[in-house]
């Protein structure tokens, strides 16, 4: 099987509201509802939830993790 390129472009997390079990400082998970890759949410501790609230149904094809690294040294 060909791999295919998914360009993900419509970020529904901006108008939902997001939550996390955890936050480092001024990086809290409302900064994924940004543009920006500099802002972003980070955890204390190794082990993190997120919840994203639509704002209205939606069907979701796809999840990305972008600029993750998903460790706990980081």
């Amino acid at each position: 099987m060909a791999n295919k390129l998914r360009v993900v472009y419509n970020n529904f997390a901006t108008s939902a509201a997001v939550t996390a079990s955890t936050t480092s400082g001024t990086l809290i998970a409302s900064n994924l509802k940004t543009q920006s890759k500099s802002e972003v949410w980070r955890a204390t501790g190794a082990s993190a939830s997120l919840e994203v609230i639509l704002d209205v149904a939606r069907t979701v094809n796809s999840i990305t993790l972008a600029n993750s690294n998903l460790s706990s040294t980081a």
